[in-house]
């Protein structure tokens, strides 16, 4: 909670991106994984296979909101190391998480492709996004809902994913107008982030900036801490 509700994230997240969701699905998964582990006389196979399907549904949720989530995957061979020598128990993980994955993730996925009927000619590629001559056919025609479009439908939209990461530019700190950091500055927030901007008449901008100083925020929680033990 101390994260979920920094002023910080919150402003950033409304401001532009979707974290709060992202970690609201990632703090389930690491409560689940830390319920896997447990060994006492509660944790029977109908409750174990039910943590791993629930892990399975709140991995896909995190991985569907944004495809950093894909960090939460290292959670997989832990548990499987702490549930070693139990092996019943680990083929019920593997089996119920991702059964639980799968379906909410092609869920997802489709929801998504059902919900696009309309094509906007003003954004990139004339509204299409680099999609293949199959998926514009698909969308002229309004069989987003066939089972039979679906498999064309996910691997252009997994593989706008790359295309896109593609097109971010290199950094370059010599440009004034540079909105990027290396990476060994993120820990630190060196450099602020300008993440929206909106024109408020002919010679005014109004622009949303995002200071992170995690630093500060490590130092300031481990103060919490320590003055609660103390």
């Amino acid at each position: 909670f101390l994260y979920i509700f920094d002023n910080a994230q919150i402003v950033h997240s409304r401001g532009a991106m979707v974290d709060s969701t992202l970690t609201f699905f990632g703090m389930l998964c690491v409560l689940l994984f830390l319920h896997l582990q447990r060994k006492d006389l509660r944790m029977n196979i109908k409750r174990h296979c039910t943590f791993s399907l629930l892990f399975g549904i709140f991995f896909a949720l995190a991985l569907t909101t944004k495809i950093v989530a894909l960090i939460f995957v290292l959670l997989l061979p832990l548990i499987v190391i702490r549930l070693i020598p139990d092996w019943r128990k680990v083929v019920l993980f593997v089996f119920s998480r991702s059964i639980g994955f799968l379906i909410t993730y092609l869920t997802v996925w489709q929801v998504h492709f059902s919900l696009g009927q309309k094509i906007e000619p003003t954004l990139p590629d004339e509204g299409y996004y680099q999609a293949s001559a199959g998926y514009k056919t698909i969308l002229r025609k309004h069989t987003q809902n066939s089972l039979s479009s679906y498999p064309v439908m996910l691997r252009d939209s997994l593989r706008y994913i790359s295309h896109y990461n593609k097109g971010v530019p290199r950094l370059d700190l010599c440009k004034e107008e540079e909105n990027g950091s290396p990476s060994y500055f993120w820990p630190f927030g060196a450099r602020s982030i300008n993440y929206r901007w909106e024109q408020a008449n002919d010679e005014q901008y109004r622009y949303l900036y995002l200071q992170s100083n995690p630093v500060a925020w490590g130092l300031g929680l481990l103060g919490v801490i320590l003055s609660t033990i103390l």
